[in-house]
């Protein structure tokens, strides 16, 4: 009998072992259902269409000659492969696009994989013409080009993003600009302010205002500093451009005239330099020194600033001819 009660004891022991490990066994969890994948970008060509580039420059110097210069001259410019593109309000060139929070679009990648080329290819073009500068003259050729365009859309995660993409460049002509081969001196002056009225008869300044007196002094002044307390006579020099291979600035001249600076810049020219001229500018030692050129197509401002042993010289162009460029800036380095 115990036997028999031992045996049952361990039955119900057992019994509440295994209810037990029931009631604590947690159901597996459902699966998620799987992300489906991207859809595939569906490239849409609606037409085709010609913009011109910006123009290419190239100026002769023929002053002092008593021939003209004449010649054959080729022209190149490279077309990058490069996607214009937009969405919505954002406006981009290549990269990737985010169409939607799951996905996004390589611009770049769809359009050359759709066009057959690889991302940034470039391609060549050149043409040939005639060169002719008078003597004793000074003219700058501006080169036209036209690109021609695909249009059309990539659609990717239900929206449209609208593309332009290169398909090939064609030389479009030549337009000259003479300008003078000896460039009068200019002077920059700083506008003085008007003086103060005189408060009306019988009213009484707030503050009296006590003169000034006047001193003469009869050793030199001493040059101003400019904020990072480089004294201004240290532009004065003959600076190079460090790139002997550049298109734009290759030197400035820099001599001390009166209370002002003389600056005569020079720029790259076939077959020698252009002298841009000579202007006289005012210069505190504070801020940068800024010297104006007018030319027969465009205005050119140069903000030169030192720092350590570079003069580091941006130029402003607002051109003025009938191309209908956008202003630009172009910076330099001069040792």
């Amino acid at each position: 009998m115990r036997s028999g009660r031992q045996t049952g004891l361990w039955g119900l022991v057992i019994l509440g072992l295994g209810l037990t490990g029931c009631s604590t066994t947690s159901a597996s969890p459902t699966p998620s259902p799987p992300t489906p994948a991207p859809e595939a970008a569906q490239v849409v060509e609606t037409g085709t269409n010609t913009a011109p580039t910006d123009p290419d420059e190239l100026p002769f110097n023929n002053c002092g000659t008593t021939v003209p210069f004449t010649g054959k001259h080729t022209v190149t410019r490279e077309l990058t492969y490069t996607t214009s593109w937009e969405f919505g309000s954002q406006l981009g060139i290549g990269g990737e696009i985010a169409v939607s929070p799951l996905v996004k679009v390589n611009i770049d990648a769809t359009l050359s994989a759709k066009y057959g080329k690889t991302v940034g290819q470039t391609t060549t073009f050149s043409d040939t013409f005639d060169i002719n500068v008078p003597k004793d003259s000074r003219m700058t050729y501006i080169f036209n080009w036209k690109e021609s365009q695909r249009l059309g859309h990539v659609l990717a995660g239900g929206q449209q993003v609208n593309f332009k993409y290169p398909l090939t460049l064609q030389f479009a002509g030549a337009q000259t600009s003479q300008d003078d081969c000896n460039p009068p001196k200019v002077t920059v002056t700083v506008a003085v302010p008007p003086p103060t009225p005189a408060p009306p008869a019988g009213l009484t300044a707030a503050l009296p205002v006590k003169p000034l007196p006047i001193m003469i002094s009869k050793t030199p002044v001493p040059v101003k500093l400019s904020p990072t307390g480089v004294p201004a006579s240290k532009l004065v020099k003959n600076w190079m451009n460090v790139d002997p291979t550049t298109e734009g600035i290759t030197s400035m001249m820099i001599t001390p005239s009166g209370g002002s600076l003389s600056v005569e810049t020079f720029g790259k020219c076939t077959p020698t330099d252009c002298d841009w001229g000579v202007v006289q500018v005012p210069y505190a030692g504070t801020g940068p020194l800024t010297v104006p050129y007018k030319f027969s197509f465009k205005t050119t401002t140069l903000s030169a600033i030192l720092e350590a042993d570079r003069l580091n010289v941006t130029e402003a162009d607002h051109y003025t001819d009938s191309s209908g460029r956008p202003d630009r800036q172009v910076k330099f380095q001069l040792h």
